[in-house]
């Protein structure tokens, strides 16, 4: 999905005002209007009073976040419609990723899982819109999903190898180097569910990084049995044998001149179509294998947090593209900064633990992202507040490569 990028001043030549109180939020959005930051950290304001994105419920608490008592909704209303108007929007979204990074860096460890994965939600009623979006992010040691870049499909159902593949150099151009310096990519491990597959794609990954694919029961069967010298007919029964033999089936494949090794486990869900789970990684050890698919499972949780548990992301209330990608950073960054307020309170005073016998599983009591939203709530009086958060979760970097977001230097399009 293309949106044209239009801005008016460069580095150089450009003379607007900075406020001091925003200087180290305006590192972040060298050529982004002040009065466009304003409105952004109003409206996460009132994201969280709220607890939705719907402007018509976020206009009447906007004069209190910002302190403007003269400040009517309607005028409210437009002061938020011109900010999703921003001419500028693709510059913005990269922005946010990189407030989103050093938001989080240090909480990053020396192998960094990468999760991919596709949501989409209808809007209206009758003439439905589709919002189909398709996101890469960071997991978190802990568990946690950030969100980092982003597309908008412009169709239903799956993206395709060639949209996987240009969101992927879309990331590794502009946030690869803001990732902790001690990494080089072969560090990344790319998590992705049955519907990321393809030559093509895994020819594309393996130049850049590690991944964990999970894959369909009958996907590249061939090549299986090809490995194997047997038929497809045999394969399943031999699967199947020595995944209970030896809890785990393991096979070297070769496609398209590239290996692979494709790995079958034990499906632990109950009732499952499929009594296996499959894989195509680049990785050999099965404990790590294991581990770093169940991470993904985390992006899934972003998702619901976001569009439906946390921020309704769900009751937008307008359909152009460019404006739900603007929609999307600023929820993603209201994510990212409720789980850092939430990592920094567990670290002070930890989340008692309980054990669940039917699991056999140890859960904490409340979750990280629980205990941040409570913690930025119980704080948010104003703007000024939420803006004492943010200083505080903020590591004190900020963007060195100014060239990389000059006009020329980024595409007309934000994938």
């Amino acid at each position: 999905m293309s949106y044209e990028l239009y801005i008016e001043y460069d580095l150089k030549s450009r003379t607007m005002p900075i406020l001091p109180t925003l200087n180290t939020l305006k590192d972040f959005f060298p050529f982004i209007d002040i009065r466009y930051l304003r409105t952004f950290l109003g409206f996460l304001y009132c994201i969280f009073n709220q607890r939705s994105v719907n402007l018509n419920r976020c206009k009447t608490v906007f004069q209190t976040g910002v302190g403007d008592t003269k400040l009517g909704c309607q005028a409210a209303y437009k002061r938020l419609l011109r900010f999703f108007a921003m001419r500028h929007a693709c510059l913005f979204c990269i922005c946010i990723g990189y407030l989103i990074i050093f938001t989080i860096s240090g909480d990053m460890s020396q192998c960094i899982y990468l999760a991919l994965d596709r949501t989409n939600w209808q809007l209206g009623d009758e003439n439905k819109v589709n919002i189909n979006v398709l996101m890469l992010g960071i997991v978190l040691p802990n568990g946690c999903f950030v969100p980092i870049c982003w597309e908008l499909l412009d169709k239903k159902g799956n993206s395709n190898q060639a949209e996987r593949s240009r969101l992927l150099r879309f990331f590794l151009k502009y946030f690869g180097d803001y990732l902790p310096k001690q990494l080089a990519n072969k560090d990344f491990i790319l998590l992705a569910d049955r519907e990321f597959i393809g030559k093509q794609w895994f020819a594309e990954l393996v130049k850049y990084m590690q991944f964990v694919i999970r894959t369909r029961k009958d996907d590249y069967f061939h090549a299986v049995a090809q490995s194997l010298d047997t038929t497809i007919d045999q394969l399943a029964t031999k699967i199947a044998k020595r995944v209970q033999r030896d809890g785990f089936f393991y096979a070297t494949i070769t496609l398209d001149n590239q290996t692979y090794q494709y790995v079958v486990l034990p499906n632990k869900k109950k009732n499952a179509k499929d009594p296996f789970v499959r894989f195509i990684t680049t990785l050999t050890d099965l404990k790590t294998i294991a581990k770093a698919y169940y991470e993904r499972w985390s992006i899934e949780v972003f998702f619901k947090k976001c569009k439906s548990d946390g921020f309704q992301l769900e009751d937008l209330n307008f359909t152009q593209p460019k404006k739900i990608m603007i929609m999307i950073a600023v929820v993603g960054y209201a994510y990212t900064l409720t789980l850092k307020q939430g990592m920094m309170e567990h670290q002070k005073k930890p989340i008692k633990e309980q054990y669940y016998a039917k699991q056999n599983r140890t859960y904490k009591r409340k979750s990280i992202f629980k205990l941040g939203l409570e913690l930025i709530i119980e704080q948010l009086s104003s703007v000024k507040k939420l803006w004492k958060i943010i200083k505080v979760s903020l590591k004190k970097h900020y963007i060195t490569d100014y060239n990389i977001l000059l006009p020329k230097s980024i595409n007309n399009s934000f994938t």
